[in-house]
């Protein structure tokens, strides 16, 4: 009876040691689990801050293309306005001329020969304005739509700005 005693005591024993063995055994591979769960969460948030990052840049690209669409825009208009003013200017020379032919006491013919020449000048620069007048309105209306273009990726990058 001692020996089966004695066979129970040790085999007790044995089994404490192995039911604690395992027990470090789980408690290690519960820490690197817990470890690996928390580096995975690490490179979760890392990779969503980079696609946040990536969105923002691509909304700020956006937002200068449409800076620089405008900036062009303005630039036709600018054009546009400085070939009006010159034909404008033009247009007043010939009128002047043409006043003062009229005004001037000379013989008829020659009078109908300077204004041959004044007259159909005046036409063509009198159309090449209503011309620049249209475009120049078309350019207005494409800049106020790049404007509200521009407004709209403004908004939308500073929400996103104010987001993070």
């Amino acid at each position: 009876m001692r020996l089966v005693a004695v066979t129970v005591a040790v085999l007790m024993i044995m089994g404490n040691n192995m039911l604690a063995q395992e027990a470090k055994v789980e408690d290690a591979s519960a820490r690197e689990l817990a470890k690996l769960n928390a580096t995975m969460r690490e490179v979760a948030d890392l990779l969503t801050k980079q696609v946040a990052q990536g969105q923002l840049d691509l909304l700020m690209k956006r937002t200068q293309m449409a800076t620089d669409q405008a900036e062009r825009v303005d630039a036709q208009l600018r054009q546009a306005q400085d070939e009006r003013a010159s034909v404008e200017a033009q247009r007043s020379r010939l009128q002047s001329q043409r006043d003062m032919t009229v005004q001037e006491k000379m013989p008829e013919a020659e009078r109908d020969v300077i204004l041959a020449g004044i007259d159909p000048a005046l036409k063509r620069l009198a159309a090449r304005q209503s011309t620049l007048e249209g475009q120049i309105g078309e350019v207005q209306n494409r800049i106020a739509e790049r404007q509200d273009e521009l407004r709209g990726w403004q908004a939308l990058l500073d929400r996103r700005l104010s987001g993070q």
